[in-house]
């Protein structure tokens, strides 16, 4: 054999060797660095992969559930109720915030305190009868769900290092309940235009309610600004390279893992490989303030909202046109 082509092949051997070599190390950093963070072992991380490799990818329907409790407080209200229509087969993911306001004729409460009466009569299942009810009034099943206390809300916007949300219209709460327990408020502001916002300043921008300003004070308000951190959270976890970010990833999963869900992290991970690779967009939206009317406060003692039309059909129709968009 010619030297020249000895030293050729020789040299590729080398670069060859140094490769697996590279990659090796790199596979050995990732795991270790990735089951630390998340706090699992690497048989672990084997199962969890091997799940996610043999997870249907199948159209499901989920909850995303808000639980706002404060020191004192001791109903359990899930002021944040956000409907997701993971349609994997037409490449998108749809957002749908409900109001917290909606009354519930059949069991005279708002949707709100499902969640609070679910738990006291099926601690198993305490997600049953919401589920049942966003059924009622949406037409879609509802396969799983997730439960987060608004402080998980803000502890993930921390680990993400703060989220940039536009704010439409500049406004003031001048009754923001404060969070020791003591009954008391604040005043929070809000500038008009786009801001990094940390966990605690995000918490109150979904939170509030109160806001002289007509077009923020209100329930339908508080849900866009809800879909708008949702979106700004999503865009954050999008953002970071996870291949090179293996602690943060374990972070995400280990912050997963602690919640209280029924929706598996397997199908969750099939999910965000879909979006990783483009396949996956994201729409949000919200429920059109023309099907509904507020009755008098005299009518049920509460401020409320009711199907315009008297029954949910109007409202089912138009979820099913949107879903099928």
């Amino acid at each position: 054999m010619p030297k020249p082509l000895k030293i050729f092949l020789y040299s590729l051997l080398v670069l060859f060797l140094l490769s697996l070599l590279a990659l090796f190390s790199f596979s050995y950093w990732y795991v270790s660095e990735f089951t630390k963070a998340a706090g699992i072992t690497n048989n672990d991380l084997k199962q969890l992969l091997l799940a996610t490799k043999n997870t249907q990818f199948e159209d499901f329907n989920f909850l995303v559930l808000g639980l706002d409790s404060r020191p004192g407080e001791k109903t359990l209200l899930t002021d944040t109720i956000i409907l997701g229509m993971a349609r994997p087969s037409r490449g998108k993911i749809s957002f749908l915030s409900l109001p917290r306001d909606l009354w519930i004729s059949d069991l005279a409460t708002k949707i709100n305190a499902l969640y609070y009466y679910g738990k006291k009569t099926n601690a198993a299942d305490p997600t049953y009868l919401i589920k049942e009810n966003v059924r009622a009034i949406t037409g879609e099943e509802i396969n799983y769900s997730i439960l987060l206390n608004f402080d998980k809300i803000s502890e993930l916007i921390d680990l993400l290092g703060g989220v940039e949300v536009e704010v439409i219209e500049a406004f003031e709460d001048n009754t923001y309940p404060l969070d020791d327990g003591s009954g008391q408020t604040t005043t929070i502001r809000f500038e008009k235009g786009k801001q990094l916002m940390n966990g605690e300043k995000a918490l109150q921008y979904i939170r509030s309610r109160k806001s002289a300003n007509p077009d923020e004070g209100n329930d339908l308000a508080r849900n866009r600004r809800q879909l708008e951190v949702v979106e700004a959270v999503l865009a954050k976890v999008s953002s970071f390279s996870l291949l090179k970010e293996p602690a943060f990833s374990g972070q995400l999963y280990r912050f997963y893992n602690n919640l209280e869900k029924d929706l598996p992290a397997p199908v969750l991970l099939r999910l965000g490989e879909a979006y990783l690779r483009n396949k996956i967009s994201f729409e949000f939206l919200s429920l059109p303030a023309e099907f509904l009317t507020t009755p008098p406060v005299s009518k049920y003692g509460l401020w409320v909202f009711e199907p315009k039309a008297g029954n949910w059909e109007e409202i089912r129709e138009w979820v099913e046109g949107e879903d099928t968009n």
